[in-house]
């Protein structure tokens, strides 16, 4: 199972939204705006499906 990342607006890093999700449901998510913290800049960032991608486990925590 993926996990739903998006990136820090700061440092670029990935950040783990703590999600696990497969790809045709991630692929079936409709439109929204979710905020997420961030633990490379200590804010909190806005996420979407269209800003957000998919990664497995090792990529998602690096």
């Amino acid at each position: 199972m993926a996990r739903i990342v998006t990136a820090c607006i700061v440092t670029g890093k990935p950040i783990d939204s703590g999600i696990e999700i497969d790809d045709a449901s991630f692929s079936l998510l409709p439109p929204f705006t979710g905020k997420v913290f961030c633990p490379y800049c200590q804010t909190q960032h806005e996420w979407s499906r269209d800003t957000a991608l998919l990664a497995d486990d090792e990529k998602a925590k690096s």
